[in-house]
């Protein structure tokens, strides 16, 4: 019995091998680049965005150093233009430390919690949107503290707000303690509604939270 000659497979397989891999890069002689602070992160997260028909990268660093007061690490997004080399500047979306309870108990811990990991823009004029998904939410009379998330939300560069939708009394990981809000999202294109993904709630299943911008009570903001 005769059996089949390898050599058309070994012809094929040194085929395969000498095969070239070549890079590509654009327009190598004309980028424009950005640098952020070390060891921020800087570029985690990037989006493009236009406001008032002006072209901005918005660019997420997630260990940024702000000065928020006593707050380690809390993360940033930056605005940088393109038409020249490092013209960044931060957007202010949260400029206070960690907030406090009514009685001057602290409620919540914003040190390192990646904000700027997630930044999306709906389009032209449109919201922006960023995200910091280890935020830590203080429950149960601030004994425990649960990793829920939270979004910022602005246009214009102005007119901040806050979407933390897992920051509630059902604490736990079996329920929406360990939410990590943000760590995913995104916005519709016509700026009405936010899509907030909460990949550790309820045992870690996860859930998608859709949130409607333009009605007031799904913001989410209040500090008991």
């Amino acid at each position: 019995m005769t059996l089949p000659s390898s050599r058309p497979l070994y012809a094929l397989l040194l085929t395969a091998l000498c095969c070239t891999v070549l890079g590509f890069n654009v327009d190598v002689k004309n980028c424009i680049r950005h640098q952020g602070p070390e060891g921020s992160m800087f570029g985690f997260s990037v989006a493009q965005h236009k406001e008032r028909g002006r072209s901005w990268l918005l660019i997420g660093a997630p260990e940024a150093q702000t000065n928020q007061p006593g707050v380690v690490k809390g993360g940033a997004v930056f605005r940088c233009g393109t038409s020249r080399e490092d013209d960044c500047e931060e957007i202010p979306f949260d400029t206070r430390g960690n907030n406090n309870s009514t009685r001057s108990i602290q409620i919540d811990s914003k040190s390192r919690q990646w904000f700027g990991a997630t930044v999306r823009s709906s389009g032209d004029n449109g919201v922006i949107l960023a995200c910091a998904p280890r935020y830590v939410y203080f429950t149960i009379n601030g004994n425990r503290k649960d990793p829920v998330g939270t979004c910022y939300t602005t246009r214009d560069f102005n007119d901040f707000s806050e979407y933390s939708p897992c920051r509630t009394r059902n604490w736990g990981h079996h329920k929406q303690g360990t939410c990590q809000a943000g760590l995913g999202a995104s916005v519709s294109k016509d700026g009405s509604r936010l899509f907030i993904g909460a990949v550790g709630s309820w045992y870690w299943q996860g859930k998608i939270i859709s949130c409607e911008l333009q009605h007031r009570y799904h913001r989410i903001a209040l500090i008991q």
